[in-house]
């Protein structure tokens, strides 16, 4: 029997019962529900005894017309609320009770006899003629696909709105945190020789880099973070990751390192690299507040065509184990979720959400794999480069500028100017500074000398960084660029100028090191010239 002969079927069945059963219900409305596109349809007694189920009714309560008829309606179509309750009570004489169709909600979850239990939403009618009512019709349908559709895009409602306000508090405090560190430096340049002082700035510095920390952290999630990818081999990225962790893990944790000797090399942003493989030992570390072991590897590894990344079959494979609790079983939207924790007893910061998004950013993977019962493997993925591919080249020495330099200082925060104006005169450089991009312009057209290098804050007033050093190459084609900022809100646009060969250096920054930059720009060969 063909479907639409099924379906002839099932309605020559339903006019029968209608005549019989629910003579109330007129033909055309019987027919109608009946033939609801996409809409289960079980007809019931006055009692809520289930007299016929429609083909789509079915199928989704997993049970056939002949083995439902004469069960109660709440046994054939077995319904929970959004909180895993069972719906009981008479749903039928709760219909006939209103005068109203009764609305089933959209939050229902139907748990088939046999299949996959699925979301549903529909409501029910009574049948009534001559004055008496003889029945019910249910309607139901699957609502599954939608509410995950739904739900999707209110995640991503929420990751947007998070993100922004993420962005906006990470650039707020990154300005702060650049005036502490600065004014702390400046208070022991004017203090030499006083031992508690000395410890005191010491320690709000490195209280500033634990906030420091934190706001990058905030960057990642606002997905505002500068990238400068560099050819690196991971070994020696660990190598630095080993001395920092000296000292921050305790004692009772042991870290071991096995790292292959030919480790192919990989392009990823270095800095914010090592910070994700720091992050991710600290991850490792919170989940063992007794203490344990934790193992890193490296590897070359070659992925089979079946891989997802076909095109990117060569990896180098980091390796991070615990011996912390199993995670077997937890969903892995709910592992990457960006939770904010402090570390006592469970994972700090934003977790494996923030190392994820860094370990994405260089067309990586990171995936958790946890077989036992007890340890975790955090494994990483990272695309390995052609033996031939050309290596970073090393960093050039900096050194002071023998001549005085002209440097023209565009940041709208009064407080960071004074600083590094004063920073950068002490060192012996001519400053010019401006408040904003459009006193920038002013500025670099009433100076009639040559300008070595913008120093620009990206995100202004009026006019912002990139804008202003675009706008100056088209005069002065040789003026090299350092971009500052807490937090780029036009990330495109700071992310081509340097790709095109600008420097940028991520508030909060110390003094000291903005000043290497600085003179490394300018002592080098370095191009960070805007070409019109």
């Amino acid at each position: 029997m063909t479907r639409k002969q099924h379906d002839d079927a099932d309605r020559r069945d339903a006019s029968v019962r209608s005549q019989d059963h629910i003579p109330g219900m007129t033909t055309a409305r019987l027919a109608t529900t009946l033939q609801s596109a996409g809409d289960g349809v079980i007809v019931t007694d006055l009692l809520g005894r289930v007299e016929f189920l429609n083909r789509v009714a079915e199928q989704l309560v997993g049970m056939g017309s002949a083995a439902a008829g004469g069960q109660q309606l709440h046994d054939v179509l077995r319904l929970e609320e959004s909180d895993g309750s069972s719906v009981h009570g008479d749903l039928v004489a709760l219909a006939i009770v209103s005068e109203e169709p009764v609305t089933l909600g959209k939050d229902l979850t139907l748990r088939p006899h046999i299949g996959t239990p699925r979301q549903v939403e529909g409501e029910i009618c009574v049948c009534s003629g001559s004055g008496s009512v003889t029945g019910a019709v249910v309607t139901f349908r699957d609502v599954t696909a939608r509410n995950q559709d739904e739900l999707q895009r209110r995640e991503e409602q929420k990751m947007r709105a998070i993100g922004q306000l993420a962005g906006s508090v990470a650039h707020d405090l990154n300005g702060l945190l650049t005036e502490i560190i600065g004014q702390s430096e400046a208070i022991e340049e004017l203090c030499p020789g006083v031992p508690q002082l000395g410890a005191g700035m010491a320690e709000i510095r490195r209280a500033a880099e634990k906030i420091g920390t934190i706001t990058r952290q905030l960057l990642s999630l606002s997905g505002r973070a500068v990238l400068f990818p560099e050819t690196i081999n991971l070994n020696t990225l660990l190598g630095g990751v080993r001395e920092k962790l000296k000292g921050a893990l305790p004692h009772n944790i042991e870290l071991t390192m096995s790292l292959e000797t030919n480790l192919g090399s990989v392009a990823v942003d270095s800095a914010q690299t090592e910070q994700a493989l720091m992050d991710l030992i600290g991850y490792c570390r919170d989940r063992m507040p007794t203490g344990g072991k934790i193992e890193v590897a490296t590897a070359n590894v070659t992925m089979d065509g079946n891989n997802r990344a076909r095109h990117l079959r060569h990896y180098v494979k980091l390796t991070v184990k615990d011996g912390g609790p199993s995670l077997r079983g937890v969903p892995a939207e709910r592992l990457f979720e960006p939770t904010w924790a402090t570390g006592q007893g469970r994972p700090s910061g934003l977790g494996l959400f923030a190392i994820r998004n860094v370990i994405s950013a260089a067309k990586g993977q990171l995936s958790v794999e946890s077989a036992g019962e007890v340890g975790v493997a955090f494994v990483l993925l990272l695309p390995r480069l052609d033996e031939d591919a050309p290596m970073a080249p090393a960093p050039a020495v900096a050194k002071q500028s023998e001549n005085r330099r002209t440097i023209l200082l565009v940041e709208d925060d009064d407080g960071i100017r004074v600083l590094l104006h004063n920073s950068l005169e002490k060192r012996g450089y001519h400053v010019i500074e401006a408040r904003d991009g459009a006193e920038g312009v002013l500025q670099a057209e009433l100076y009639e000398e040559p300008i070595d290098l913008l120093i620009t804050d990206v995100v202004m007033p009026v006019m912002d960084g990139p804008a202003l050093a675009l706008t100056l190459a088209k005069t002065r084609p040789s003026l090299k660029l350092l971009l500052i900022s807490g937090c780029p809100e036009e990330l495109t646009d700071t992310q081509q100028l340097v790709n095109r060969g600008a420097h940028f250096v991520q508030k909060p920054f110390s003094q000291r090191e903005l000043l290497a930059r600085v003179d490394l720009i300018l002592s080098g060969d370095n191009i960070a010239v805007i070409n019109p």
